[in-house]
């Protein structure tokens, strides 16, 4: 069996790039990264609590940000769905641009139906490498 794809998957209490849990530099520097190419860090910001974690200001989420070349706003159909949702999406968007302005974003929603639409056209596996360097010097 030969793999083609690995997607680790790293909680909300993983640093993926510090010295204490470098899950980055294990793909680009470690003994995996003779074997294999990261194509890729996704983000996945919950946008119910995505506020109050920012509001919170932890290392490891702001980490997350910054490292992540992709950024996904998972479950906006339930903050749709409230008073004023839309624009306190926006306000969520705009911060997560302001601490990572080169990550692509994409919204999904957490139930399916029309809206679940969102998530059909997302390109999580990138054809092209990730560019740690590119984060960092920005």
């Amino acid at each position: 069996m030969r793999l083609t794809c690995i997607l680790p998957y790293v909680s909300h209490l993983g640093h993926p790039g510090n010295r204490q849990n470098p899950v980055i530099q294990t793909f680009l520097r470690g003994d995996a990264a003779q074997f294999t190419q990261l194509s890729s860090v996704v983000t996945l910001v919950d946008a119910m609590h995505g506020p109050a974690r920012l509001e919170e200001g932890t290392p490891e989420f702001l980490d997350q940000i910054a490292y992540a070349d992709q950024i996904l706003l998972n479950k906006v159909d339930l903050v749709e769905s409230k008073a004023e949702g839309r624009k306190a999406l926006d306000e969520l968007s705009r911060e997560l641009r302001r601490i990572n302005p080169l990550a692509r974003f994409s919204e999904t929603a957490l139930h399916e139906g029309e809206d679940s639409s969102r998530a059909a056209n997302l390109e999580l596996i990138d054809d092209g490498a990730y560019d740690l360097q590119r984060l960092v010097s920005y």
